[in-house]
Order: structure tokens, then sequence, then C-alpha cells
């Protein structure tokens, strides 16, 4: 686009209300100089001060992790992230980030409490049930007939 024409599209939307959307031809540096220099034309916000503020997590305005509205579950997840292996969660901390943790780590994750022989001794039907004990035989003399 030749610089008249770049000079035509600004000189436009200058003259337009405040508010009034940029023309899309125009240089994006140039937008923004204006939007800088004149904030009257900027579009408005689409979030708030709070909604920036929430997201900030250093520095002076950052909030206080007590008062993030998940800060005890963040709390306890740490706190049991910190702790033994083998130590159980609180039940403040989500299910499903449990079970990621132990995919992750199962070095985090509580011992077995049952044994794989403990298990296949309670199938009873199928491929793994236990073989059914042989019947009892007879003893010998009770088979023969007496002479």
């Amino acid at each position: 686009m030749t610089p008249d024409r770049q000079a035509e599209l600004l000189a436009r939307w200058l003259q337009q209300e405040p508010g009034s959307a940029a023309p899309d031809e125009l240089d994006e540096d140039a937008v923004e100089a204006v939007y800088a220099l004149r904030p009257d034309l900027a579009p408005a916000p689409r979030l708030t001060i709070e909604q920036v503020l929430t997201e900030v997590c250093e520095g002076p305005f950052a909030v206080a992790a007590a008062a993030r509205p998940d800060a005890a579950r963040v709390q306890a997840l740490v706190a049991w992230l910190e702790a033994a292996p083998g130590r159980r969660p609180g039940p403040e901390v989500d299910p499903d980030v449990v079970e990621a943790v132990y995919a992750l780590r199962p070095d985090l994750a509580p011992a077995p409490t049952l044994s794989l022989d403990d298990i296949l001794g309670a199938v009873t039907t199928g491929p793994f049930a236990a073989a059914p004990a042989p019947p009892a035989a007879e003893p010998l003399a009770a088979s023969q007939p007496a002479t």
C-alpha cells in the first residue's frame, strides 16, 4: 500500500468517533502508536483490571497465595508432593491430579495391599482359576470283591 493511501486511511479513521475500529489495511505499528497517543481511540478493554491482577504471580501486584480461591488445594498438593513416598494425599487434592501424579511418579503411590497371589487365589472361573483338586482316590480294599 502506498504511503498516500496509508495517510488517507489514517486521516479518515482519526475523524471518526472515538472507539471506532481501525481499518485493517493500516500498519499495526501506526495503530498502536495512535492508541498510545490517543487512548480515547482505542477499543474498549476486554478484561477488567481485577482479571489481570488475579493472573499476576510475582511482584508487588501479586495476590497473596492465601487469598487465591484454590490456595488450600494447591497447598495440600504441594504438601503431599513434598511428603514421604507412600503417604496418601488429603481429600482436598483432586483425585484426577492424584492419578496423574501416580502415573508420573509411581514412587509416591501407596504400597499395594494385595499381592498377585491374593488376586489369583480369588479367581474361580476362567483360565486363571485355580485347578480343581483331583477327586479323592477310593481305597483299593473297598473296590475289590471279597473272596
